[in-house]
């Protein structure tokens, strides 16, 4: 070859279930011109990466092998329907691996499989990569160019480069047992993933009865993950967020919810989370003054260290808007005199506790004040507005409402998978829905910290789900919080769920919904809709607002009674209908106490 040299490194992402050890040949042949010899200035290297691998056959495991066997047996035993060919197989290998693993005591080990194409022209790289995605296609396989990651994909090809942790952290491998290594086969979904993302439920019109997965992780890691879920009650909506959070967890994320009405305790005990207790009985919330300590700065990517170093500097903004999300929801709306009056008793509070703006290392004396003498130092006030305020707070501070903030309590998180922060005691009660909105409002910078905290750690990703998340969106202040959550928080690894049974929140200008410009930032800022049956004044504000092509809000229409949902994706011209189908088990975990008497799968879901 010449001194100039070009390459490209593509790596196999997806594989066949069964190879043949001469799986090589076609690339080998399909380099080759006419058969004779390497094109001149072509050569191609393949390289196959090996890593000891460990199968934990404990709860989560089974649960998951459970969820392909109901969902095979499910599709069999319905009459003009089939199994999923892809479940059958996993199911298949997932057994056999089991078997031999525990039976046999084999070993297994995730793969990795590079093919770096070199050339001495750009034109014949860019034909001879063409021809070898084309020739992987037809035999099953499928590659990606790796196009932010050619350097390290090279040097991962390269006998003597170094096995990179990150890069195989974001390109899992896939899982082969010691018998079948030497020729690739069989092969099954990488470390007893589905390999496919999170599952969100079976299409209901598909013959096959397929399921569908999205993948929350690979597809973008940093693009918008968020939910929104809409339903009226009864129709499926709490069984579909409860299901959604066992997936995710399963999928190794970071869960915190925040559940009106207790529906989430045995999913919690299940999963050994933590359950806080900030009911109105309780009288525990979290006190906005409680500033939370900076993140560590040192981070070794500049990216992350520049968004921890802007985050720190907006500790102290942190507290001010918690406050001030307080007073509004309390008082149902602040007039501009009030909204002054609430920030003259904070920065009065500030200055009385040497609290700096422009110094940071002063700001953690904010942890020596309190909502309590902040509302006396707003009652002793005598501006515009102050006599006003603290009127309508009355009631929450020296009232019969007053044990709503008895106990001050921070949220302590940990090393938790799943926290569930209890926040009312029932629905459709005006007292507890309105403290749950409070309690949520308070907790929502701590979870915001924990979040953030969760991406400098490195080790896993964050889903927070509001259950009748309504409440929050009927508030400017408690909206447009909520919605800067849900903006922000995919460059934290995260995502959010929202689910309302009163879908006109989301959108400012709903006549008689009380949408909000924060209600209406969520909406857009969901990457996906699921769309259950609801009563006719909430149908017409989704008809009215949410962009919908006719033929789906017809087919939306008629879903009442089904437990069946429109689920809509990323592309806005990509629609399934859905159910969940999940094994008997999991079902008694996740269905909620209006489904309690439900006899059957089918009358449940």
């Amino acid at each position: 070859m010449g001194a100039q040299v070009y390459a490209k490194t593509l790596l196999v992402r997806g594989w066949p279930d069964s190879i043949s050890p001469e799986w090589i040949k076609p690339l080998l042949r399909e380099a080759l011109q006419k058969g004779e010899s390497l094109p001149e200035g072509v050569s191609i290297r393949v390289a196959l990466h090996y890593h000891p691998a460990t199968i934990k056959w404990d709860n989560s495991t089974k649960r998951r092998i459970r969820r392909l066997e109901r969902s095979v047996m499910s599709a069999k035993e319905t009459p003009g329907e089939a199994a999923d060919p892809g479940e059958e197989k996993a199911l298949k290998s997932i057994k056999a691996l089991r078997d031999k693993t525990l039976g046999e005591g084999s070993t297994v080990a995730d793969a990795w499989c590079l093919i770096t194409v070199f050339a001495e022209d750009e034109d014949k790289l860019y034909y001879t990569v063409k021809r070898m995605e084309e020739v992987l296609r037809r035999v099953g396989f499928s590659a990606t160019r790796l196009p932010y990651e050619q350097t390290m994909g090279f040097l991962q090809g390269w006998a003597a480069g170094a096995p990179d942790d990150e890069f195989m952290k974001k390109y899992p491998g896939r899982l082969v047992d010691e018998d079948s290594a030497a020729a690739l086969m069989p092969f099954t979904h990488g470390s007893l993933s589905d390999g496919r993302g999170v599952y969100v439920g079976h299409r209901v019109e598909k013959t096959d009865g397929s399921s569908c997965f999205i993948d929350l992780v690979e597809r973008d890691p940093e693009g918008n993950k968020n939910f929104v879920v809409v339903g009226s009650s009864g129709e499926g909506k709490s069984t579909f967020l409860k299901a959604l959070c066992d997936s995710l967890l399963l999928e190794g994320y970071l869960v915190i919810v925040f559940d009106v009405d207790g529906e989430y305790r045995d999913l919690c005990e299940s999963f050994g989370g933590t359950w806080i207790d900030h009911t109105l009985a309780s009288g525990k919330y979290v006190d906005p003054f409680m500033i939370p300590p900076p993140l560590n700065e040192n981070h070794p990517d500049p990216k992350v260290a520049r968004m921890i170093k802007k985050e720190n500097e907006l500790r102290l903004e942190a507290v001010l808007n918690g406050v001030m999300r307080l007073a509004s929801l309390l008082a149902g709306g602040l007039s501009p005199a009030e909204a002054n009056a609430a920030d003259r008793a904070i920065t009065a509070l500030w200055k009385e506790a040497e609290v700096d703006r422009d110094d940071p290392g002063t700001w953690d004396n904010c942890r020596r004040l309190s909502i309590h003498e902040w509302y006396k130092t707003l009652k002793g006030l005598e501006y515009d507005g102050c006599r006003e305020l603290s009127e309508k707070l009355w009631r929450f501070f020296e009232g019969a409402q007053s044990r709503m903030f008895s106990q001050a309590e921070e949220l302590k998180i940990g090393r938790a998978n799943l926290v569930v922060y209890h926040v009312g005691s029932s629905v459709n009660n005006e007292v507890e829905e309105h403290t749950a909105a409070v309690k949520m409002s308070l907790a929502l910078d701590s979870v915001w910290d924990a979040v953030k905290r969760n991406k400098v750690a490195g080790e896993r990703w964050s889903a927070v789900i509001f259950d009748e998340g309504q409440r929050l969106l009927l508030n400017d202040d408690a909206s447009n919080g909520t919605n800067t959550l849900a903006t922000t928080i995919r460059k934290w690894n995260g995502l959010m769920v929202l689910a309302t049974n009163k879908p006109g929140v989301l959108w400012k200008g709903s006549k008689g919904q009380g949408g909000t410009e924060g209600g209406s930032g969520l909406w857009s800022n969901s990457a996906y809709k699921v769309l259950f049956w609801l009563e006719q004044s909430d149908m017409k504000a989704v008809q009215e607002n949410a962009e919908l092509p006719e033929e789906v809000l017809s087919r939306l229409k008629g879903l009442h009674g089904t437990k069946s949902f429109i689920f809509r994706y990323l592309d806005k011209s990509a629609y399934d209908v859905l159910r969940l189908e999940l094994p008997d088990e999991e079902l008694r975990l996740v269905k909620t106490r209006k489904l309690a008497n439900a006899n059957t799968r089918n009358e449940a879901l």
